[in-house]
């Protein structure tokens, strides 16, 4: 582009191209970290895959981790988002269990969440890196949040405290992430067998005995909690 196109821009052209050459570095990464994990892959790496200068990229994010930071946001909220679909369009979506398996169903649409769930432990690690401990103490915020509301409408045990609920499912979905490293590839069950078995140990651990009649509050509670995530995740990258 000239100096004299550059010039004539509007404001919000530049923002609009600014915005489709972050997508296309975004993408190109995406890739990248899919096809040869997070350590292998370079800034130089990813500036040849999306066809843009190395100080482009710079222009965006100021090193590698900021980079994959944004990558795995963005990513996080095409799955919750795509998650949200799912329980809106399921009848019975306002009980937890069930966000559990729509949840992973919608994990496995996204590739690069797929090659966390088969358990790539590169990848994996990566996340200790690029969700520092601001990022972190958000999104667990913002869950603690969301079992305190299902908890307020009777949607889960109110005996727990949301803090200890929060935790143990993130241990769950980490010992998913890592035990196909321990355990031995040929002996991991498949990921619909380990979704559905997760689903009734959450029904059975977290459901009271008895639930409101209408379980409608359930999706509008995880609308704003997904909302919330996906907003987060836009202010960090």
């Amino acid at each position: 582009m000239t100096e004299q196109q550059n010039a004539t821009q509007t404001p919000l052209q530049v923002s609009d191209e600014r915005t489709l050459r972050e997508e296309k570095i975004l993408d190109a990464a995406a890739a990248l970290l899919i096809r040869f994990g997070y350590r292998k892959t370079t800034i130089d790496d990813v500036a040849r895959e999306a066809g843009v200068g190395k100080g482009t990229i710079y222009l965006h994010w100021k090193d590698k981790i900021s980079l994959f930071r944004a990558v795995m946001l963005r990513n996080n909220a095409l799955v919750f988002d795509d998650m949200r679909q799912r329980i809106q369009a399921d009848p019975n979506g306002g009980l937890f269990h069930r966000a559990i398996i729509h949840g992973m169903a919608a994990a496995l649409e996204n590739p690069l969440m797929t090659i966390l769930l088969k358990g790539n432990s590169d990848l994996y690690a990566s996340l200790k890196d690029v969700y520092d401990p601001q990022t972190m103490g958000g999104m667990i915020a913002a869950s603690d949040t969301y079992f305190a509301q299902l908890q307020k409408e009777g949607l889960i045990r109110s005996d727990i405290p949301p803090s200890i609920i929060s935790y143990m499912i993130a241990v769950m979905k980490v010992g998913i992430f890592n035990t196909p490293d321990v355990y031995g590839l040929n002996n991991v069950p498949t990921i619909h067998q380990i979704t559905e078995s997760l689903s009734e140990i959450v029904q059975k651990w977290l459901e009271p005995g008895q639930i409101p009649q209408t379980t409608s509050q359930g999706k509008a509670i995880l609308g704003d909690f997904v909302n919330n995530i996906i907003e987060y995740g836009k202010q960090e990258s």
